[in-house]
């Protein structure tokens, strides 16, 4: 099966291009969100792809708050511990 250009198609969530595009969006987050703590990947629970002139995602996550400040450069959000809700 080939999907045709411009649907949107459910891609697998553990699909090496999935979380490169979802790494660059909790990179995105942290940078625009106006929080004084990072927040990483908690899971993802489903994404979409689309093809059109470029490869387009919808991707559902969950983030978490951790104790990293911002003010401090977070090498690897994974070793940065989570907040208590």
């Amino acid at each position: 099966y080939v999907q045709p250009l411009g649907d949107w198609a459910k891609v697998n969530t553990n699909q090496k291009d999935v979380q490169d595009a979802t790494e660059k969006a909790v990179e995105r987050f942290n940078t625009k969100s106006k929080a004084k703590k990072y927040f990483r990947l908690v899971d993802v629970t489903s994404a979409r792809m689309k093809v059109t002139n470029m490869i387009n995602y919808k991707i559902d996550a969950v983030l978490g708050k951790t104790k990293c400040p911002k003010s401090e450069t977070a090498t690897d959000l994974d070793s940065c511990d989570m907040a208590q809700k």
